[in-house]
């Protein structure tokens, strides 16, 4: 628990660094947005990847509720630094592929996620009660 903390506070303190560095550099306030939509783009595709890659023992219920807890820290500090509105759209579809992982029935709207990538998670997450059909056209209507 103490080391996922840490790594928490890494990221945090890596994009206050970041912020910090562009603040005594003076860069313009629209070129400071793009580079942290970037930032945040990047945290979502790579935790997304890393999700649903070969080894699926991450795809449970408690690494879900574990990894919105360490999202919202880093929404917390974007939101604080004005950043909310970059950090919300580019982390939104990881904040629902964890809250796909940590709800107890799948019968949600996940508006961030395609069929496509439904199907993945669905694949890699063992769901009781429904099946992938049944839950996809639950999503679709």
């Amino acid at each position: 628990m103490f080391y996922c903390t840490c790594i928490t506070d890494d990221v945090v303190n890596l994009l206050s660094w970041t912020m910090s560095l562009l603040l005594r550099a003076r860069v313009n306030a629209a070129l400071t947005i793009q580079l942290f939509s970037q930032l945040f783009h990047f945290i979502n595709q790579w935790l997304f990847n890393r999700l649903i890659a070969h080894n699926s023992s991450l795809c449970t219920r408690s690494t879900g509720q574990r990894l919105i807890r360490r999202l919202r820290r880093v929404e917390m500090w974007a939101e604080k630094q004005g950043l909310e509105l970059a950090a919300e759209c580019h982390l939104a579809r990881i904040l629902q592929v964890c809250n796909f992982f940590s709800v107890q029935y799948v019968c949600c709207s996940f508006f961030h996620l395609n069929q496509y990538v439904l199907c993945i998670l669905l694949a890699v997450f063992h769901v009781v009660k429904f099946t992938v059909q049944n839950t996809v056209q639950l999503w679709l209507s």
